[in-house]
């Protein structure tokens, strides 16, 4: 029994100390592969006086990467090694910054974002803030190429021609109007033809999750009976910004001339939805003079580029008025009159309040931010006058009714950026080559250099209409 024991352990230890035990695995490369391990690199670069970064994106960059420095692919930590770590770059704030604290500050700033599931490495160049945007912005280009091409006067009374409409962008068109045979009436009972000259213009554009905007003419001539005769308008306009409704402003006028000696004319303007206008007149207008600069209430906004680092604040309107209306009524027993003379101008622009807020607090003082807008939300012209003559003897009708629409939509750009300091040597950036971390970007929410553009004449008459027997 003692003699077998000893035989087990003679073999044991024969096997233990043999070729068959298997040895551990060999090294692969300086640090054996593990970000975690010495690299001859890294200790280069911490014997340069440089800082070696800690967390693991930032050590696997200096482990593995390569870039291009000057024509020659090297290692990543040996283009860091060419810069000197005592260099110092100047901050927006007016403070100074070494190199081996830039790399510092963002190695502790990949750390904390690590923490909350993010990475500096994730930050874009490029995006878009609402992935629907382009598709709704590519919808409406079609639909207003199509409108251009098929617009034509929504002035549809008989008896007076329409006019042609020209393109967005070429000469007014207009068509003359051939007098119609019959253009007054003695007889009892006699009336204008028509009741109602009108013309109406709307249009909307835009992507209300960003920024849309419209506008509203209606503009008429009203001849009830031989008696009386009535001028109106009414203009209504208004935006939206970041799914936020405004209404920018409403003009409304209305002239009436009535046999035998009665004539009123009233106007007002409401600006940014008020209940109350902010002008009103009874009676003739003439001389007034509405030009006035507002803007409407913040509309907030918050974009993340990545966790901690985001753009916050709010985006406003800032609106200018031109506008000298003119407006009177006249009757008495031998004539009536109505008129109306309506020159507007409105431009409204995006007025941002936005500014980057970085939760990192080595990388706040780094990075600039926010957002930059040139859009015109609207920019646009409605030139209209408008006279109603009806003489009582015998009864006929004289109108004068010319309009225009001069208008461009959501033209312009608007964006969300961000920007990192870094620095540069060799034709190498040690952020953004060398760390590959994106140091600037930005986010589109609206961008269209032509916008939607509408230059057309709605009407273009001045002439008799006639009368005919009810």
């Amino acid at each position: 029994m003692k003699k077998t024991a000893l035989l087990v352990l003679v073999s044991l230890s024969a096997t233990l100390s043999g070729s068959t035990l298997a040895a551990p695995p060999a090294p692969r490369g300086a640090g054996g592969g593990r970000p975690d391990a010495p690299h001859p690199g890294l200790a280069r670069l911490t014997q340069l006086g440089h800082h070696a970064p800690s967390s693991a994106t930032l050590r696997k960059r200096l482990h593995e990467g390569r870039v291009v420095l000057n024509g020659k692919d090297v290692p990543v930590h040996e283009a860091l090694a060419k810069f000197d770590p005592k260099e110092e770059i100047d901050l927006d704030d007016g403070t100074k910054l070494s190199i081996k604290d830039l790399v510092q500050d963002v190695d502790e700033s990949e750390g904390e974002a690590g923490k909350q599931g993010a990475s500096l490495h994730q930050l874009a160049p490029r995006g878009v803030f609402s992935v629907g945007t382009a598709g709704k912005r590519s919808v409406q280009r079609a639909q207003h190429k199509a409108e251009l091409a098929n617009l034509r006067s929504t002035f549809k009374a008989s008896g007076i021609a329409s006019t042609a409409s020209a393109a967005a962008t070429g000469p007014l068109a207009s068509e003359s109007a051939s007098p119609p045979s019959s253009t007054s009436c003695a007889e009892p009972g006699c009336a204008p033809k028509d009741t109602e000259h009108a013309v109406r213009w709307d249009k909307q554009k835009g992507d209300e999750d960003i920024a849309a905007a419209y506008s509203s003419l209606a503009a008429s001539e009203k001849n009830p009976d031989a008696s009386t005769a009535v001028c109106a308008v009414t203009w209504d306009n208004g935006i939206t910004v970041l799914k936020r409704k405004f209404s920018l402003l409403k003009y409304s006028a209305e002239a009436t001339g009535k046999k035998p000696q009665k004539a009123d004319a009233r106007a007002a303007l409401y600006v940014l939805g008020q209940a109350s206008p902010v002008w009103k007149k009874d009676g003739k207008v003439t001389g007034d003079k509405l030009d006035r600069t507002f803007g409407t209430a913040n509309a907030k906004l918050s974009y993340k580029f990545i966790p901690l680092v985001a753009v916050e604040g709010g985006v406003q309107t800032a609106s200018t008025l031109g506008l000298k209306p003119e407006l009177d009524a006249s009757a008495t027993a031998s004539q009536i009159d109505c008129g109306l003379g309506f020159r507007p101008s409105l431009a409204s622009n995006l007025n941002p309040e936005v500014k980057l807020v970085v939760g990192l607090k080595k990388l706040a003082k780094l990075a600039q931010g926010g957002i930059k807008a040139e859009l015109a939300l609207v920019d646009l012209r409605f030139p209209t006058q408008m006279s109603a003559r009806m003489p009582q003897s015998p009864p006929s009708l004289r109108l004068g009714f010319t309009s225009e629409a001069d208008v461009a939509f959501l033209r312009g750009r608007v964006f969300a950026w961000y920007k990192i300091k870094d620095v540069c040597h060799w034709g190498v950036c040690l952020l953004s080559d060398i760390l590959r971390i994106h140091t600037k970007g930005e986010i589109e929410l609206w961008e269209d250099a032509d916008g939607f553009p509408y230059r057309n004449k709605l009407i273009a008459y001045d002439g008799p209409v006639p009368f005919v027997k009810r």
